[in-house]
């Protein structure tokens, strides 16, 4: 029965963008990682069982175009692990049935629909999107609260700094009151369930992330998944980063973490975009901002040199600052040290004519948070300090970045 009613959700989908009378997207950041794609989709279904929205459209869209889905193979992962080929429905039909930003008009439904938008793990629009802030209605999402949209606004306003926003979109479906074992089929609760994972390194209190509803709501989802306890009886037993965790646990959040290491096969220009973010940096005694761009690569630096080179690293890191038109580009990267310890690096491009070309970089580096070093290079043991030698004027430096708990989310 459940099953039913989610294929009978996804079916109506076509249906929705095909009609005219109100309509309500449901809508990922433009990084497009599992947690952006499964939040939108879960919180657009549970939204489609809701009464106060039944006279409207419900659609979920994935942030960012279609065609860029394969550079993205954990996300790809997620969903085959939850609906398996050999299953009743497989991944190919559910993403088949999900929407693209570039499957979907906005401008088009703002013109001739009542449209409105609810965000899910991002609480403001991209900068190409903000033409559509007034219509944002509802904001679910676990980043620091940037306050653009204000809950006079947003009747739908949950904003917590939990360890992934699919815990929060769990948490909502318990809110509702809806009956889970009917709503909820075990695919979609193992969906659910893995950017949860994930996002917390397998609910790791070494992750800093994780907090208690990350792991209440991620044993209710496994128990949904595996017909094992009823609702009541998991929610009103406590749980802590400390509580007994499934076995498989695990090894799904390891599966992930194996896929999104399958990038590194990716050229360059894919490693950057595929989970790019662009962010609005105030500039100091002005009224006006700067474009900074965050691109996360699930990579270390020396390996990724080692492969094509620092020259060509550089100019494709300097390239795509160009291609999109920002001031400064932060390349978020991660590695495993010494004693297996986990240590962030940062790639900073920096437009010598833009506006905050100098002073970022010393800002950023004087940053007590951040505590940011200059980086070598183990095969030179020389700092990264490089000239663009593409025509292009940015200049590029990398750091280690003392303080490993300071992720993009933090950072952006």
């Amino acid at each position: 029965m459940a099953l039913e009613s989610f294929q009978s959700f996804l079916q109506s989908i076509s249906r929705s963008l095909g009609g005219d009378g109100p309509i309500t997207v449901v809508m990922g950041n433009e990084a497009g990682d599992p947690d952006s794609m499964v939040s939108a989709l879960s919180l657009a279904y549970l939204l489609h069982h809701s009464p106060s929205e039944a006279s409207r459209s419900i659609v979920p869209m994935f942030n960012f175009p279609r065609a860029d889905l394969p550079i993205r193979p954990e996300c790809g992962y997620v969903f085959e692990h939850a609906f398996p080929d050999s299953g009743p429905l497989a991944a190919r039909e559910v993403i088949g049935c999900a929407r693209f930003v570039d499957e979907i008009d906005l401008d088009l439904f703002k013109e001739k629909r009542d449209l409105r938008l609810v965000l899910t793990d991002h609480n403001r629009l991209a900068s190409v999107q903000s033409k559509f802030g007034s219509l944002v209605c509802g904001i679910v999402d676990h980043h620091a609260d940037e306050n653009a949209y204000p809950a006079t606004q947003c009747p739908l306003r949950i904003i917590s700094p939990v360890g992934s926003c699919c815990t929060l979109v769990a948490r909502q479906y318990v809110d509702a009151g809806i009956d889970l074992a009917s709503t909820v089929p075990p695919q979609l609760a193992t969906l659910i369930l893995g950017p949860i994972l994930h996002d917390t390194d397998c609910l790791s209190k070494e992750s800093g992330r994780v907090k208690d509803v990350d792991v209440s709501m991620a044993l209710l989802l496994s128990a949904i998944a595996s017909g094992t306890s009823t609702t009541a009886t998991l929610l009103s037993t406590p749980a802590s980063p400390d509580s007994s965790l499934p076995p498989y646990f695990a090894s799904y959040a390891q599966s992930i973490k194996a896929a999104k290491k399958s990038l590194r096969s990716l050229t360059s220009p894919d490693l950057l975009r595929r989970d790019f973010k662009l962010s609005s940096y105030p500039l100091p005694h002005t009224s006006t901002t700067a474009a900074v761009g965050f691109s996360t690569v699930s990579w270390d630096v020396d390996k990724w040199v080692k492969r094509d080179g620092p020259d060509a690293v550089v100019a494709a890191i300097v390239e795509f600052s160009a291609a999109m038109e920002v001031d400064a580009e932060l390349v978020m990267l991660h590695r495993t040290g010494d004693a297996d310890k986990f240590e962030r690096q940062m790639v900073v491009a920096v437009k010598d004519t833009g506006k905050v070309s100098g002073w970022f970089v010393e800002e950023m580096v004087e940053c007590a948070e951040l505590k940011m070093e200059p980086y070598k290079l183990k095969k030179s043991g020389s700092e990264w300090k490089l000239k663009s030698n593409t025509g292009i004027p940015f200049t590029v430096k990398v750091f280690v970045q003392g303080n490993p708990a300071m992720s993009r989310k933090l950072v952006g």
